[in-house]
């Protein structure tokens, strides 16, 4: 594994572990809680204080863009080799209403990538590298037993969506593009998926820590 891969699995699962602390109330210290993790955490507990890393992991996320804003091509990214690889394209209806994305180095309950949206985005290309800043999830039902919640942000560094702060402050006409896109593309494999409800800005932010908990755990 590259060193850069090494230190950006430190630093997510830091990230992780001192937010799970800190919102469970546990009487460990965020630091004390990384001394059994096997990774380079060494010079990082001396750069980043507990608030640091705390919020760091609730602020913002790193998200590699597999496809960008109206595409009509699929895209997948390969965690192996770090690309963006075509998958196929699709029907002339379906066009991704933001910059559809991949947590990396996370796990979510799908056993695949924990999903993120980036809405109100320019598009880009796949493979960019965006910081995006939760601001709710989108809960899904993609088989009887199997939700598959993904997290609906804003970019990061746009100062433009200062004033959003949770998923109830976007525009109803933005959400419903949102749920009706994932319905109609989930079901384009036969599965009968069904869009249960939101989450808020607080239950994204911890859907992301726990998909990095679980990838650092497998």
């Amino acid at each position: 594994m590259k060193t850069s891969h090494r230190v950006i699995i430190a630093l997510s699962f830091a990230a992780s572990v001192a937010a799970f602390v800190y919102f469970s109330g546990g009487s460990a210290s965020p630091l004390s809680a990384l001394e059994d993790v096997e990774a380079p955490l060494g010079p990082l507990r001396s750069v980043l204080s507990a608030v640091d890393m705390q919020n760091l992991a609730v602020s913002w996320v790193d998200t590699i863009v597999e496809i960008p804003r109206g595409s009509g091509i699929k895209y997948k990214y390969d965690e192996k080799t770090g690309g963006v690889q075509y998958e196929r394209a699709l029907p002339p209806n379906v066009q991704f209403p933001g910059e559809y994305g991949v947590v990396p180095y996370s796990l979510s309950g799908d056993g695949e990538p924990l999903e993120v949206i980036i809405v109100g985005q320019l598009p880009t290309f796949p493979g960019v590298l965006m910081q995006a800043r939760p601001i709710g999830l989108i809960r899904m039902k993609i088989a009887p037993e199997q939700h598959d919640d993904k997290v609906i942000a804003l970019p990061a560094l746009d100062p433009s969506f200062n004033d959003i702060k949770d998923l109830s402050d976007l525009p109803l006409d933005m959400r419903e593009e949102v749920a009706g896109f994932f319905r109609t593309f989930t079901n384009l494999d036969g599965s009968q998926a069904a869009v249960l409800g939101w989450g808020s800005a607080q239950e994204a932010q911890m859907a992301v820590l726990q998909a990095r908990a679980a990838y650092a755990r497998k």
